[in-house]
């Protein structure tokens, strides 16, 4: 008989069964199989190439080469089917809250896989240069949201979706896509939940109650808010600006001097802290706007905008003191001001 080269546990009864011993817990388990087709070609595959193997020693880098290259042309075929439309990814993506309360800041991440060849680098080259919009776009109630790669992983994106207190509760579209040409737009719906907050009465001096904001500082604090920056300036979390208490929370409705404020509510957290308190940035930032009441910031008072980038800002109001210039990088614990009195305030504090 001729000597059988077949693999150490496996044994060949016929042409169609074999019998396969697998060695467990130094025993041996032995059972009856019957193969199919394709199995049966790859045993007997591997049979003649053992062979083939032992006649010619470079046979199996020449065999793995080729197995390199047929992948090779496989992931080319298959982005090539991508672009052109036959065969689309699910877009892979995680949102912060499905059910977002009223004034609550949604996070959505999306995974962008980097290309796989030449192709798929070619076909982003393309969108780059001839195609508008960004690579990742996210849009809510049609309404559509920037996404920048995230710091330190540039193959997360990452937009984010504010929810204020004054929107309406109930069902919201959204939709998320990554223009690659390799995915398909995920299309689904949030829900924003209602949130009551509380409502206070604040009385103003004869002189406060006639303050009201000047067309050039709102139209300074729109410029501010507005900015989309593509550099992320921050890392981590925010830290708090000053060591004072929290005296109003954010979302509050008031009454002022007994008049319902319709359409308001308190669009940051005010800060009890005493007159001249050190005020530091809460986080990494280029400074964009440097306010002063003389200037006509007569309702903001003093003030300094930040620019944290990716369309993150912050705004520290009613200072005595500012130390910082427009255009400014600081990081986060950087002086700022002090705090103050200036503008719409009723006493010391830092909104």
């Amino acid at each position: 008989m001729g000597r059988d080269n077949r693999p150490e546990g496996l044994s060949k009864h016929c042409s169609s069964e074999y019998s396969i011993v697998l060695p467990i817990l130094n025993k041996s388990y032995a059972f009856e199989t019957k193969p199919t087709v394709s199995l049966r070609r790859n045993i007997d595959f591997q049979f003649q190439f053992g062979h083939i193997n032992h006649h010619f020693p470079n046979a199996h880098q020449a065999f793995e080469r080729a197995k390199d290259l047929t992948e090779g042309w496989k992931s080319v075929s298959k982005s090539c089917m991508q672009i052109l439309g036959f065969e689309r990814w699910p877009v892979d993506f995680h949102i912060s809250n499905w059910k977002p309360t009223k004034g609550e800041t949604l996070a959505v991440m999306v995974s962008v896989p980097p290309p796989r060849n030449f192709i798929d680098r070619l076909n982003l080259a393309f969108r780059e240069t001839f195609c508008k919009g960004r690579l990742v776009e996210i849009t809510c109630e049609e309404e559509t949201f920037p996404a920048y790669p995230t710091s330190g992983f540039p193959n997360i994106w990452r937009t984010l979706i504010p929810v204020t207190p004054l929107d309406i509760s109930g069902h919201r579209s959204l939709t998320v896509d990554v223009n690659d040409g390799r995915h398909k737009s995920f299309h689904g719906v949030i829900e924003v939940v209602e949130k009551e907050y509380p409502i206070e009465s604040i009385w103003l001096s004869e002189t406060k109650s006639t303050i009201h904001a000047t067309h050039s500082e709102l139209h300074a604090v729109k410029k501010l808010v507005s900015k989309k920056s593509a550099q992320q300036y921050w890392r981590g979390p925010f830290r708090l600006p000053t060591d004072g208490e929290v005296t109003t929370e954010y979302g509050l409705k008031r009454y002022y001097n007994g008049v319902f404020a319709s359409g308001y509510y308190h669009r940051g957290i005010d800060y009890g802290a005493c007159h001249g308190a050190y005020v530091g940035s809460p986080a990494a930032a280029r400074v964009s706007l440097v306010g002063r009441e003389e200037e006509g910031f007569v309702l903001h008072g003093n003030c300094v905008g930040l620019d944290h980038g990716h369309g993150v800002t912050s705004i520290l109001m009613h200072l005595d003191t500012i130390l910082v210039e427009d255009g400014m990088v600081v990081q986060a614990g950087d002086p700022l001001g002090t705090v103050g009195d200036t503008g719409l305030a009723t006493g010391p504090h830092l909104h």
